[in-house]
């Protein structure tokens, strides 16, 4: 196992790579004059949510369009998703902050849920990069790096250029934190535990459960 290297004091930048299908378009439209495209539908427990486009602060309505570059700020008590065109989605925990379009996580706590294989299954932080297989996992972000706890399936975790370690593939309920420098892991955990707010989100939510259920004890 890797051992962790010196933490660096940044803030930490991630960027999850949850594209739509979409061609990429710039926060104006994509250059011939069209509209941008929409990427994602928004939709939150509560009304606590800020949501900017251009600077510009845009009133939120459940099920509302998002578009490349459209900022979502969760509150102390909200919960949210966003649901991209191409069937996959993301979980926000209380107070995330992210951008849209590739998502770029400025603070928080993240659950992935990948259905469609492909460009929209790779997630990736200034630290490493996240390939998914049709999986569900979580990913935390603070000061010090970058976790990635699997719920289901596997990941496949790169470091960003430059970055000090070999590709890893964390297995489900397992996990791995780090930095571009150095990691930890994989290493053991109960991934549905570390998730349990996924539970709380999808009944706020009114959403069908997306955690694994618990195994059941065995009657003789």
């Amino acid at each position: 196992m890797q051992r962790w290297g010196a933490w660096p004091r940044l803030a930490l930048t991630l960027v999850v790579a949850m594209l739509s299908g979409c061609d990429v378009a710039t926060l104006g439209g994509r250059g011939d004059g069209s509209p941008p495209a929409v990427v994602a539908r928004l939709t939150a427990s509560a009304d606590d949510v800020r949501v900017e486009r251009s600077g510009q602060v845009v009133t939120y309505a459940p099920g509302m369009s998002l578009l490349k570059g459209d900022r979502v700020r969760t509150g102390a008590a909200t919960f949210a998703t966003i649901d991209f065109n191409d069937g996959n989605t993301v979980y926000m925990n209380h107070n995330t902050s992210v951008m849209v379009g590739t998502i770029r996580v400025f603070l928080g706590e993240i659950f992935n849920w990948i259905i469609h294989v492909g460009a929209s299954a790779e997630v990736y932080t200034n630290d490493l990069s996240a390939a998914a297989e049709g999986t569900k996992f979580l990913m935390r972000a603070d000061p010090r790096g970058t976790t990635v706890i699997v719920v289901e399936g596997r990941v496949r975790c790169t470091p960003t250029s430059g970055g000090a370690w070999q590709p890893v593939t964390v297995m489900q309920n397992q996990q791995i934190s780090g930095t571009v420098r150095a990691y930890a892991g994989p290493t053991p955990v109960d991934a549905r535990r570390a998730a349990l707010w996924v539970d709380q989100a999808t009944r706020r939510l009114h959403r069908p459960p997306v955690l694994p259920q618990p195994p059941q004890p065995r009657v003789n």
